[in-house]
């Protein structure tokens, strides 16, 4: 594994990340910043966040970031497959864990 390079990662071009109901929007800014959309039932919550990538294998990066409100996220981004795997320890504590897909936003 070697951290992961601008290359190995699709800056400025959004994509949704379906788990299921919850669908959040992530970005990359850049190699060091991502901006996520992440729905609420009071609307969408956006926030601009740092993170660390490792490359894993061709197309697929290991993230990791934290929230503002204290959740940290690690997500298995798989671009070749458009498959991902989020393991989150939300603000309150909790564990979520989730598989997903991909889609590339238009």
């Amino acid at each position: 594994m070697t951290p992961a390079v601008a290359n190995d990662l699709p800056i400025g071009r959004p994509f949704d990340c379906a788990f299921g109901p919850f669908v959040p929007r992530l970005t990359f800014l850049s190699a060091s910043a991502l901006q996520l959309d992440i729905p609420t039932p009071n609307g969408t919550v956006t926030q601009t966040v740092p993170f660390e990538a490792t490359r894993i294998g061709p197309s697929m990066v290991l993230l990791s970031w934290a929230e503002s409100d204290g959740t940290v996220v690690v997500h298995l981004q798989d671009y070749g497959t458009l498959q991902v795997a989020s393991h989150a320890r939300l603000a309150d504590g909790t564990l979520m864990r989730s598989v997903g897909t991909i889609a590339w936003a238009t």
